[in-house]
């Protein structure tokens, strides 16, 4: 089995760079038959760019105030480049040839060594949001795990073309534009490396 990481180190890079990174990623995405559904999506990915380019004119001859923002919406990129490698390397993860794959996506793989043996899922827990139409998901630390897939769906009979997904690093994750009054069920599924995938249980709650 082929283990892939992404190599990038974007948060090493100069502003310059990264923007010439985030756009070089973008245009490898943009109609790749690979990546039929990048998660965030490539219009997130170019608002995180145009953002981060304004704001680091504003901030060429600003304040301090100026430069602030600037490293707000850098952080804001790198964030979302980060959660669309992820994506990559879980959907890449599915091809003949995985390195290739991800390779197309523009991002820098590399192999990786063996990794830890994944673990499982457990203790998922569903609770509201702060606002209405939010579903908050949490769940114990998964030893191994490189990116996490959240899936949900209000659809009772689970079928596996209703489930939508987002795709991160952080084992709490906040849902939103849920409709409210409706039963939402959630399941995770928890990446590693050398290709190894652990599915949990579905759980569900109803949405206010």
């Amino acid at each position: 089995m082929v283990v892939l990481r992404i190599t990038n180190g974007f948060s090493r890079l100069s502003d310059s760079k990264l923007i010439s990174r985030a756009n070089t990623i973008r245009q490898a995405m943009t109609g790749n038959p690979n990546f039929p559904t990048p998660t965030p999506t490539l219009a997130a990915l170019q608002a995180a760019i145009d953002d981060f380019a304004t704001a680091l004119s504003d901030a060429e001859n600003g304040g301090s105030y100026d430069k602030a923002v600037k490293n707000q919406k850098r952080n804001a990129l790198v964030d979302i480049l980060h959660a669309l490698g992820a994506y990559v390397l879980f959907t890449a993860s599915n091809a003949a040839d995985p390195l290739l794959v991800a390779k197309s996506s523009g991002f820098h793989v590399a192999k990786t060594a063996t990794p830890t043996i994944l673990g499982s899922i457990k203790n998922i827990q569903l609770s509201d949001g702060i606002n209405s139409g939010e579903l908050a998901i949490s769940f114990n630390s998964v030893v191994g795990a490189k990116a996490f897939v959240y899936q949900y769906t209000d659809d009772a009979t689970l079928s596996e073309t209703s489930w939508r997904i987002e795709v991160g690093t952080s084992r709490k994750v906040v849902l939103s534009g849920l409709e409210i009054g409706k039963k939402y069920f959630v399941r995770i599924i928890a990446i590693g490396g050398k290709d190894q995938k652990c599915v949990s249980d579905i759980v569900s709650r109803l949405v206010q």
